[in-house]
């Protein structure tokens, strides 16, 4: 489905001074849960380290950079298709790699 709800997320614009974004102008709305009758669900590995996340963009774009994040830094590179995106975010000591990528090896579980 499209993603009509822009103005309930700001506008869904990145970051142009943490990021280089092409083009600059692509919206970008990052889902990591939901809620199902009233109860909010992560979308997350059990072991904290690991997650499939979600992002809907208006246009193909590329979104990559290396922001200085605590005692690591957080590594970007996401190459988005117009629609939904699957996305994988992971942790490793202080460090964090966010790249676009399948699901695979990932399945859902409600607790």
């Amino acid at each position: 489905p499209v993603f009509t709800q822009w103005s309930e997320v700001g506008g869904g614009y990145i970051d142009q001074e943490e990021f280089t974004v092409v083009p600059s102008d692509v919206r970008v709305v990052d889902i990591v849960g939901f809620v199902i009758d009233g109860t909010s669900f992560d979308l997350d590995k059990t072991d904290g380290t690991h997650k499939v996340r979600y992002m809907y963009a208006d246009k193909d774009a590329h979104v990559y950079g290396v922001l200085p994040y605590g005692d690591g830094k957080e590594d970007i590179n996401l190459i988005l298709k117009q629609g939904w995106n699957s996305t994988l975010w992971s942790k490793s000591g202080s460090n964090e790699t966010w790249v676009s990528g399948g699901s695979d090896g990932y399945r859902w579980v409600v607790d």
